[in-house]
């Protein structure tokens, strides 16, 4: 029940896998910036988690929520959840090479040992309005390293 006048915070939804230590680093350092714009943040690791996503939460031992998504059931929810058929899967990892392909294509295995195809999740962040659950933000990008500025965020997490 919410009390008259009172709005819980507009939330900055994040899913990364790729690069997850660096981009726990980055929301650190802008935590601050994001709580002043009265919003909270949650990180999502989109698929079972390893052991370096694991040591960097330990390391970077965030103040804001960190979510692991084991069976992708939220990512699933937000749509960046795509199955790779095998054939495509073979010639991302020939034309990329083999660690690099394979980190693209297989990042959480084969979707079964029968049909071998990768599935990939997006790297997203969306901001959720606090009073309906809307999305009122989306940044999504197939380029692993692409990120949205900072201050794209906080404007639109102030638009709320």
């Amino acid at each position: 029940m919410k009390k008259k006048g009172f709005f819980p915070p507009p939330y900055l939804v994040s899913f990364r896998s790729s690069e997850f230590k660096q981009y726990l680093e980055l929301l650190k350092e802008s935590y601050a910036k994001i709580r002043r714009a009265n919003a909270q943040l949650i990180a999502i690791y989109p698929g079972p988690i390893d052991q370096a996503a694991n040591q960097a939460i330990k390391t970077i031992n965030p103040e804001f929520i960190v979510a692991i998504d084991t069976d992708l059931k939220v990512a699933k929810e937000y749509s960046l959840v795509f199955t790779v058929p095998s054939a495509i899967s073979a010639a991302f990892v020939s034309d990329m090479g083999s660690n690099e392909g394979a980190g693209l294509v297989w990042q959480y295995g084969p979707s079964t040992e029968a049909d071998p195809q990768g599935i990939i999740v997006l790297n997203a962040s969306f901001v959720v309005a606090p009073s309906d659950g809307m999305v009122s933000y989306v940044h999504t990008d197939g380029d692993q390293h692409k990120r949205p500025p900072v201050m794209e965020i906080i404007n639109a997490l102030g638009w709320l």
